[in-house]
């Protein structure tokens, strides 16, 4: 199952609840895949990964750079939750997808081969009107 927190204003608590219902999915035993949609990354840094930490994140799979496989990172500390790091990138993505064929489609390309491994893939979107949020 795919669940997106989404809300176009900033402040809501839409991270807060992503990672919460995230981590108390992967506590009951489930298998859950969090993906961080923001370019702030908070979701990721709640999750204790650093913007500084490299490694393919989202935005890179978005722009066919590296395989969704290759994103997704074990959270020390749950032994069921995954996540897919947000980027400073995505600050640009409708921009940088703007010229490549169905941009609309790139999101639900990328989570479809993850979505079976998982119990839920909770996505964390980011604040405004964007072209990723809507798409899976």
């Amino acid at each position: 199952m795919i669940i997106g927190v989404c809300n176009p204003k900033g402040g809501v608590g839409k991270t807060t609840t992503a990672v919460t219902t995230a981590a108390i999915l992967a506590r009951a035993g489930h298998s859950v895949l969090l993906v961080d949609l923001e370019a702030d990354l908070n979701a990721s840094i709640s999750l204790g990964i650093a913007a500084r930490d490299r490694g393919p994140s989202i935005a890179e799979l978005l722009l066919h750079q590296a395989r969704p496989e290759q994103a997704v990172r074990r959270v020390s500390g749950f032994d069921r939750l995954h996540l897919i790091s947000g980027s400073r990138m995505l600050a640009n993505m409708d921009r940088a997808l703007r010229n490549v064929r169905q941009p609309d489609r790139r999101l639900a390309d990328v989570l479809s081969p993850l979505a079976s491994q998982f119990d839920y893939v909770l996505i964390d979107t980011p604040a405004a009107y964007s072209l990723l949020p809507t798409t899976w």
